[in-house]
């Protein structure tokens, strides 16, 4: 989806209306995300669960499903951004800020059918290079997983192998099932 005939600018993108489901901002176009199905639902739903097992009783952080994270001129909805915890913004009433500016510490996505696997890469590229630590794209057709580190080549994990949070959630698996 486009909106107009000329490109938006990042701020008029954030005054827009979300959609259903979410629009994206990538280089001054308006991109809708594709909607999910089942699998990608329940696995959108599982991911931060097993995330949030480990790092909330830890105090290591904190991981939501489908929030808008705006940052290097762009403005992604990923499946699943984990901020640690000193990175989670909070306004001077103690209240957390709704509108997030920073890249989160770990993203993650889930391809649907159809959705494109060269395009899903190429943004959590762009979000690595751009303040991500740690961006893992999750396959349930081909049943693997993709990891992106800053300066490291990209890992291919199938059934068998396990997710691992490296310096973002130390100690962090999830075996790939």
């Amino acid at each position: 989806m486009s909106v107009g005939t000329r490109p938006l600018s990042l701020v008029e993108f954030l005054e827009l209306p979300e959609t259903e489901p979410a629009s994206e901002y990538i280089d001054g176009r308006v991109v809708q995300k594709m909607s999910p199905k089942f699998q990608h639902s329940v696995l959108e739903l599982e991911l931060p669960a097993a995330v949030n097992a480990f790092a909330r009783p830890r105090r290591l952080g904190l991981a939501v499903p489908e929030l808008r994270c705006t940052f290097a001129g762009r403005s992604f909805v990923f499946d699943l951004a984990y901020f640690q915890t000193d990175r989670i913004a909070y306004g001077p009433d103690g209240q957390l800020l709704n509108d997030v500016f920073l890249p989160p510490d770990l993203a993650a996505e889930i391809l649907s059918p159809g959705q494109s696997t060269r395009a899903a890469e190429a943004r959590l590229r762009f979000a690595v290079k751009n303040g991500v630590r740690l961006a893992w794209l999750i396959d349930p057709r081909s049943r693997r997983a993709r990891v992106f580190r800053r300066g490291a080549r990209q890992q291919t994990l199938s059934i068998g192998g396990s997710l691992d949070g490296s310096d973002v959630l130390p100690g962090f698996e999830l075996p790939l099932k």
